[in-house]
């Protein structure tokens, strides 16, 4: 996708390529990839260890984590109606985490 989108700025279109700042975001973006990959790694060994029924509703409760983050820590969504919708689709994750782990036996 974003070589499709360098292709179109460089020649559909004629304007330059942005700079992507590789000296000062490498740094950040190689510790999000390890973080991201420890992460994935925990979550594999959670299912394994507790059995799907359990240990998958227990990752999937990491949205959960990141929308609480995002919301009042970084203040990304301010809007009542957003915050609102949000709130919903937590609630859809909370009742299919319960059913995970009441059913997914």
């Amino acid at each position: 996708m974003a070589s499709a989108y360098a292709a179109l700025l460089r020649f559909g279109l004629g304007r330059p390529l942005p700079n992507p700042h590789v000296a000062i975001a490498a740094k950040p973006a190689l510790a999000t990839g390890i973080l991201w990959s420890a992460g994935n790694a925990c979550s594999i060994f959670a299912a394994e260890r507790l059995g799907l029924s359990v240990g998958w509703p227990l990752v999937q409760c990491q949205l959960l984590v990141s929308v609480c983050w995002g919301i009042f820590y970084y203040r990304e969504v301010t809007s009542t109606a957003s915050i609102g919708l949000i709130l919903g689709g937590s609630l859809v994750v909370l009742a299919g985490v319960a059913l995970l782990a009441q059913y997914g036996a």
